[in-house]
Formats: structure tokens, sequence, C-alpha cells
């Protein structure tokens, strides 16, 4: 893929849904680097989302993502960043996002999601008794934001390396628009 007008890939989608998965692979067969936007705060803050959410509240952590967001978005490297689930969502990440890199959606279905994150306790926002009925109320919130993605992958049911594929061929036909 020749050209990047727009340096930086985006990553967006509900927690679960493979942004980081997919987006090292993704780096990998473009040869680019990858970046995890939640594990660069992490390392920032010296403390995991959890930690930071539980010490320091949302408000906190959305702001220094709003940051950092801005700093990585500015990389001169082609780049492939992944995004936390609720970015896009909050102050005016979607309008950074939107200018400054090719955005795309992994979309699935909320059982699809569920299947992937039921077990996993280190996502601050899908700690509770009902994790379905938080996705689909944090779906619902987010969907607005994530479908004006630039590109969007439908990932039900699919194998990382099937999406891959399916970005690679999405991003040259957005490349040849």
């Amino acid at each position: 893929m020749q050209n990047l007008d727009k340096k930086i890939i985006t990553i967006m989608g509900m927690p679960g849904i493979g942004k980081t998965t997919i987006g090292t692979k993704l780096s990998k067969m473009l040869h680019i680097y990858f970046i995890d936007l939640d594990k660069e705060i992490e390392d920032d803050q010296n403390q995991s989302i959890n930690s930071i959410f539980e010490t320091k509240g949302e408000e906190f952590f959305r702001k220094i993502e709003a940051e950092k967001l801005q700093y990585l978005l500015n990389l001169s490297e082609p780049t492939v960043l992944s995004l936390g689930g609720g970015t896009p969502a909050y102050q005016n990440n979607l309008d950074l996002i939107k200018a400054n890199s090719v955005s795309i959606w992994l979309k699935a279905d909320i059982d699809t999601i569920l299947s992937r994150v039921k077990n996993r306790s280190h996502r601050p926002l899908l700690n509770g008794a009902n994790k379905h009925q938080i996705l689909e109320e944090m779906l619902q919130k987010r969907q607005e934001f994530y479908q004006k993605a630039d590109i969007i992958i439908n990932c039900n049911h699919t194998q990382s390396d099937d999406t891959v594929k399916n970005i690679i061929q999405q991003l040259n036909d957005f490349f040849q628009k």
C-alpha cells in the first residue's frame, strides 16, 4: 500500500472485539508500527486502566486519553493505532480521528462480543453483573460515533487473519478513491 496520505490507521470498536489482535496483525502485514492507545496510557501512568478508573476516575482517564490520542495522531511514521472502546465517543476525539487517520470500525453483534469478554475482568466498564446488558447500552451510546468510520468491517464469526485480509482489501479500495 503506497503513498498513505493519512499515515495513521485507527482501529475502533467495542471492548473485546479484537482491536489489539487485528491491529498487531495488520501492522505486520503492512510493515508499519503498531501502537495500542490503552497500553500507552498504562505505561505513562504506570498503572492499569482499571486502576486509573478506580483511583482517579473516568473523567481523568478520558482527559489523558484525549491528550495521548492527539499526540499519537501526529506521528510522522505510518502506524496502526488501536483505540480504546470509548475513545471516539469522548472529547472531540472523533473529529481528531477523522482529520488525522483512516478509521476502521470492527463491528460485531453483542453475542459475538460477549463470547470474547465474558471471562475477562480487566475492562473497567464491563465489570458489572449483566455484561450483555452493559454491552448493549454501551453499543447504543457509541454506535453513532463508530459508524462514522471510513471503513466498516464486520467481524461476526470471522478469524482474525480473514479480518485482516478484508481490511487490507478495503484499505486498497479506500486509497484508490
